[in-house]
């Protein structure tokens, strides 16, 4: 899906929108643990529309405006999709951490 121009666009909102999805439960998670939200509901929309255009725009930038390659194309939109994954995973961190149980969840993880 991703030979096309159009394909790739939609793979990069696709896994964008999947990265948002892991923020949004990280909140839930948090909700759920009856901690404080990180981020009111009008801000988690924010966010998730300004990481969602983020990742499609640095890909468009990099192949349209500054002349990429598609091998350097690709490589910006696997860092930044690397860089949403991280920030979502960090949220979790976080939650475990001020609930108390990264202990449990860093060693099974790590080996």
């Amino acid at each position: 899906a991703t030979s096309l121009w159009g394909g790739f666009l939609l793979d990069i909102s696709a896994m964008a929108i999947w990265c948002v999805h892991i923020g949004l439960a990280a909140e839930a998670y948090r909700e759920a643990l009856h901690l404080p939200t990180l981020l009111s509901s009008t801000a988690r929309l924010l966010v998730a529309a300004l990481c969602a255009g983020a990742a499609v725009a640095g890909p468009v930038l990099a192949f349209e405006a500054f002349g990429a390659s598609p091998i350097q194309t690709w490589n910006v939109w696997a860092n930044s999709f690397a860089i949403l994954v991280a920030v979502g995973v960090l949220l979790f961190l976080y939650t475990a951490f001020e609930q108390g149980t990264l202990s449990t969840y860093v060693p099974s993880v790590v080996l």
